[in-house]
């Protein structure tokens, strides 16, 4: 996502392992986006790929 000024601070796509976990949570949550745009950030979570941090801390009933 670009926000100029973000980007112009540098903090651009700044985040803390916390603020991670908390939008994992909301996310396996089922909140935070809307229904079709959450169901498709799982699907490509999802994905197969063991070397991904983000697929791993999903919650087992987010993975297939």
């Amino acid at each position: 996502m670009m926000d100029l000024d973000a980007a112009r601070r540098g903090d651009e796509n700044v985040s803390t392992p916390r603020e991670l976990a908390r939008l994992a949570e909301l996310l396996a949550r089922g909140e935070g986006l809307s229904a079709p745009r959450g169901s498709d950030l799982l699907a490509v979570a999802s994905l197969p790929d063991d070397r991904s941090n983000l697929r791993r801390s999903l919650p087992e009933r987010c993975v297939p």
